[in-house]
């Protein structure tokens, strides 16, 4: 962002140019805002600041929410996706927000690890007074001695993959 605002300001531009310049360093400084959000949502977690909010949720509805999301996210790698979320609501007290996010990574993991032309399912159902998400895929899949560290931050099961191949939504 630094460079382009000099390399803008070292002589004189339309103003198209100038338009161009700023609206580049406005989506780098929307792209870091969102990094840094990230940064401190992880950082308040960790000191035990971030709290949930449990309140009454419809859970149907985040799930719905983070599919059509996810469904985009798989057609544009030519991946099936495919969702049975009931057509009433499911109330369960939880986080909206938490539970969104969760549901979006787990959908974009799915989609990640899937080969083109596989298949990310999601559904949704009650059972004995709970709600049940499942989030399945034709994917790579997760190794026996790797399941017990899936949930450690940062962990990967496979230590090659980089961050060109993405991190948390």
């Amino acid at each position: 962002m630094r460079t382009r605002a000099e390399l803008s300001l070292r002589k004189a531009r339309s103003a198209n140019e100038y338009r161009d310049t700023v609206a580049q360093n406005h989506a780098d400084l929307e792209r870091t805002s969102y990094l840094i959000e990230k940064l401190m949502l992880l950082a308040r977690a960790d000191s035990g600041a971030e709290t949930l909010q449990l309140i009454p949720v419809n859970v149907t509805e985040i799930v719905r929410e983070a599919c059509d999301q996810g469904s985009a996210l798989a057609e544009a790698k030519q991946v099936a996706f495919r969702e049975q979320i009931p057509n009433h609501p499911v109330w369960i007290k939880g986080d909206p927000h938490a539970l969104h996010r969760l549901f979006l990574i787990l959908i974009d993991n799915a989609v990640k690890y899937t080969p083109t032309s596989g298949r990310v399912e999601v559904s949704l159902k009650e059972s004995d007074g709970s709600a049940v998400g499942e989030v399945r895929d034709t994917g790579i899949g997760i190794g026996a001695e790797d399941l017990p560290s899936i949930f450690e931050r940062f962990y990967r099961v496979d230590k090659a993959r980089s961050r060109e191949s993405g991190g948390s939504v």
